[in-house]
């Protein structure tokens, strides 16, 4: 419903070009729709999450695909983006879809939080049979008290927000074997830590 609402209101703003201020009305209508679908395909994402489909891959190279997506985003935002990779990591059983889903989630949070311009620091490496992901912000940070209660459904400290997308990567990161901590100090900035255990040759 909400695609046939947009695709008549794109035709109505086409047929008023000689009516700026009804057009700007149209334009927000879509934009309102727009994010309507945005927290629609949350909640079926997060009430009906498909089994992941794991195939060996290379993590980094899921992380690069997914910073792609943001450093445009990071420029318009004053932010600085940091990437410290090293190369290849270890293959494990991924799903490549749902962990660029999971990231996307964290460094969206994260640029969220730096609405001034900051520093975005990703950084990968392999500790003691273990892959870690790390995405650092300077932003506006966490209360130590509301910690606990991130990955749960629901739970958000955004006005417009479903508080469906740190569960859902929670429980992208579990699929796949791994885990998230967090580290945060309010107006300092936060840091999420991705580890996947991975077996070696």
């Amino acid at each position: 419903p909400l695609t046939g609402i947009s695709i008549l209101l794109d035709e109505l703003h086409d047929r008023m070009l000689g009516q700026p201020e009804d057009q700007g009305l149209i334009r927000r209508a879509l934009q309102e729709i727009e994010r309507l679908e945005g927290l629609v395909n949350e909640l079926l994402n997060f009430a009906s999450l498909p089994t992941s489909h794991l195939e060996a891959g290379d993590v980094g190279n899921v992380l690069q695909d997914t910073l792609f997506l943001v450093r445009k985003q990071c420029q318009r935002n004053g932010v600085t983006l940091e990437e410290e990779l090293g190369g290849s990591f270890p293959s494990f059983p991924l799903d490549a879809g749902k962990l660029k889903q999971a990231f996307l989630n964290l460094l969206n949070n994260a640029l969220e939080a730096m609405l001034n311009g900051g520093l975005l620091r990703v950084l990968g490496q392999v500790v003691a049979g273990e892959i870690h992901i790390v995405v650092e912000d300077t932003g506006a940070g966490i209360a130590e008290d509301r910690i606990p209660l991130i990955f749960e459904p629901f739970y958000t400290s955004k006005n417009d927000g479903t508080g469906l997308g740190l569960s859902i990567t929670h429980n992208i990161i579990s699929d796949h074997g791994g885990r998230i901590e967090v580290e945060s100090q309010l107006e300092r900035g936060t840091t999420f830590t991705v580890i996947f255990p991975f077996e070696a040759d």
